[in-house]
């Protein structure tokens, strides 16, 4: 039989497009691949089925078989994502949004947010789920989970942090067109499901950054911030301290007016809509930083370029946040201090008398955190 007739015959029947074709591949594979433009070392691995042995790969070129009936039945289960797979590759996107999800071991809390947001009435978005290398476990769960529901699944084989994992499906996202992305947290629920729809019109040329109400398990609101980083500001802290001692309920005094949607300037990095034009241009999230600061990071980046950032007060996710879930505290205070003294160096504006006085401030809250935590 000719190299590849079968499957172009196939293909063509179906409305698939075989010159990017997905094949199954094991180590006793029915297929080999022939006339292919790409070396082995270039095959990206797709969605990958966690109940069985095989990898799921996209062969640019054609495929010679030597088991007809493996290949028909090959084709005929796998039909669906053939047709996705290739329209992802091949043809233009029709959408608007990309929406990613990074996911590190909360396989619970990520399906959770994905069927919250299967339920927006707003359809012209893409759900991508980064997985941050997490633990087996929970990586074949979500990959059960994508495969099943149709779901982009990108894995990271190392995890360099929040910024870094999110850059990968931005990256994705940008290089497939989309206008817009919703970065969201594995831990977010959204009850309204208008919120997409009022995100992306009040974009525009001016405003690239948009967000929501950001409510708490306990209603209270976590959104929108004040502008972080003038050293005069720098020891707000002690009040808060002094505040969450006599009322542990005390509202941060970082926070903004929550009531009514205003320019602001800076938003959670739990909850937003960029544009991906603008994130392009800034050569995507700062990676200098492992985790925190990303916000005060972004809020900089957005100043600099003379772009705004607006946050909506007339729609709202629910952060599902449970501080306690995450254990012992100690470690990820000293990755603040670590991520807060990046952003002083970097993006403060500061002079070097403020940013000592910058430094010198946020390594006593990295202490005074240490020990309240340490007593507990």
């Amino acid at each position: 039989m000719p190299r590849g007739v079968l499957i172009q015959k196939y293909c063509k029947q179906n409305n698939v497009q075989y010159n990017s074709i997905v094949v199954n591949v094991d180590e006793n594979s029915p297929f080999r691949v022939v006339e292919s433009d790409i070396n082995i070392k270039d095959f990206e691995i797709l969605s990958p089925n966690p109940t069985s042995q095989r990898r799921t790969l996209t062969v640019h070129g054609l495929v010679e078989m030597n088991n007809l009936d493996i290949v028909y039945k090959f084709m005929s289960e796998n039909i669906k994502m053939l047709r996705r797979l290739n329209s992802d590759k091949d043809n233009p996107i029709n959408k608007d949004i990309a929406i990613i999800i990074l996911n590190y071991n909360s396989e619970v809390d990520t399906i959770k947010c994905v069927k919250s947001l299967q339920e927006q009435r707003y359809d012209s978005f893409e759900i991508i789920i980064v997985d941050n290398c997490s633990k087996k476990p929970s990586l074949n769960v979500i990959r059960n989970f994508c495969y099943n529901e149709s779901i982009h699944l990108i894995e990271n084989n190392k995890n360099n942090g929040y910024n870094a994992g999110n850059n990968i499906g931005l990256k994705y996202a940008f290089n497939k067109g989309y206008k817009y992305a919703l970065i969201a947290n594995p831990d977010m629920e959204f009850p309204d499901k208008d919120m997409l729809q009022i995100l992306v019109d009040r974009m525009s040329n001016d405003i690239v950054v948009v967000a929501p109400d950001i409510r708490g398990i306990d209603n209270s609101h976590q959104n929108p911030y004040k502008r972080l980083g003038d050293w005069k500001h720098s020891f707000y802290w002690i009040g808060n301290v002094i505040r969450s001692i006599i009322d542990s309920n005390a509202k941060d005094s970082l926070f903004d007016d929550w009531s009514k949607s205003h320019y602001c300037a800076m938003v959670s990095g739990c909850c937003f809509l960029i544009d991906l034009k603008f994130v392009d241009a800034i050569g995507y999230f700062d990676e200098g930083v492992f985790l925190y600061c990303e916000e005060s990071i972004l809020s900089r980046q957005v100043e600099q370029l003379k772009y705004k950032m607006w946050y909506c007060a007339n729609t709202y996710a629910v952060h599902a946040h449970i501080e306690k879930a995450k254990g012992n505290p100690n470690p990820r205070i000293r990755i603040w201090y670590r991520s807060k003294k990046y952003f002083i160096r970097n993006y403060s504006g500061n002079s070097w008398i403020g940013r000592q006085i910058a430094y010198f401030s946020a390594w006593l809250n990295c202490m005074v955190q240490l020990m309240i935590h340490s007593v507990k």
